[in-house]
């Protein structure tokens, strides 16, 4: 069994980060130029920046259970997609606990590796419409085949933006 805050030992598993909104000094947009490339706009490509002593939470996430979905919500002429990525954390313990009741009522921004072998995350979240946890549940005992036991949260997300900067941790 490893817990989320354990070294990544595990085929199958990568890490995630979890941070709280308030947690940010600044929490980059992307910049778009006068004449914008494809992508631009939902690209960040400069650092965020957390407050002295914070920093994003690391969790190990199970590949097999990572799950994004996106529809559209609002009428013609305003629809935008609104994205729902369901992640399970894998662990249990008081640490594991009590960070999963610290975060399901606060305003999050969710940082997953893109599983393509490279330094870019997927984030879920910004200033103006930060992700929040809109379900949870936990699971011990048999899943997809393993003998996990952790945490799956459902977030809701209007931002998605592919995020190549550095993550720095606590």
């Amino acid at each position: 069994m490893v817990s989320a805050d354990a070294p990544l030992k595990e085929p199958g598993y990568n890490k995630a980060y979890i941070s709280l909104l308030s947690d940010f000094t600044t929490l980059n947009e992307p910049v778009i130029d006068a004449t914008p490339a494809l992508g631009e706009a939902v690209t960040i490509g400069s650092n965020h920046t957390w407050a002295v002593g914070k920093g994003p939470i690391e969790v190990l996430v199970d590949n097999r259970t990572l799950e994004v979905t996106g529809q559209t919500t609002g009428t013609y002429g305003s629809l935008r997609m609104n994205y729902a990525p369901k992640i399970f954390i894998k662990g249990d313990g008081p640490k594991v606990l009590e960070m999963i009741n610290n975060l399901l009522n606060e305003e999050l921004v969710l940082f997953v590796q893109d599983g393509c072998g490279n330094a870019q995350f997927l984030q879920f979240g910004c200033d103006c419409s930060p992700a929040v946890v809109e379900k949870g549940a936990f699971a011990s005992g048999t899943l997809k085949g393993s003998n996990a036991k952790g945490y799956e949260l459902t977030l809701d997300a209007m931002c998605k933006y592919f995020y190549n900067g550095t993550i720095t941790k606590r």
